[in-house]
C-alpha cells in the first residue's frame, strides 16, 4: 500500500524522485505565487500586461483597502465561519 523506501545505494533513483519532487512543489507554488504577486500590483501594471515581472510600484495596502471597502469580503469570511466552525465541531463530536 505504502510506496517501497528508496535503497541507499540507488543515487539516481533518489535524485529522480527528489527532481520530481521539487518540480511538483513549485508546479503547486505556481498559483500561489501568482496570487500574491497580482494583490500588490497596481491596476494599471494589470491592464498592461505585467503579471510574472516584479511591480513597479507596489499597491498592497491601497488594494487590500479597496476589496474591503468596495465588496461585502467580511461578510463571505464571517459566512465560511459559519460554515467550517459548525461542520469542524461537527465532526469532532
Amino acid at each position: 500500500m505504502y510506496p517501497r523506501p528508496i535503497p541507499d545505494d540507488a543515487r539516481i533513483q533518489r535524485a529522480l524522485y527528489l527532481g520530481g519532487v521539487a518540480l511538483v512543489v513549485i508546479l503547486w507554488l505556481l498559483p500561489l505565487l501568482a496570487v500574491m504577486l497580482t494583490s500588490i500590483r497596481s491596476n494599471e501594471e494589470l491592464m498592461a500586461g505585467n503579471y510574472w515581472g516584479w511591480p513597479q510600484k507596489f499597491s498592497l495596502i491601497e488594494n487590500y483597502k479597496a476589496v474591503f471597502e468596495q465588496t461585502a469580503m467580511l461578510r463571505f469570511f464571517l459566512n465560511s465561519l459559519l460554515i467550517t466552525i459548525p461542520s469542524v465541531i461537527g465532526v469532532l463530536i
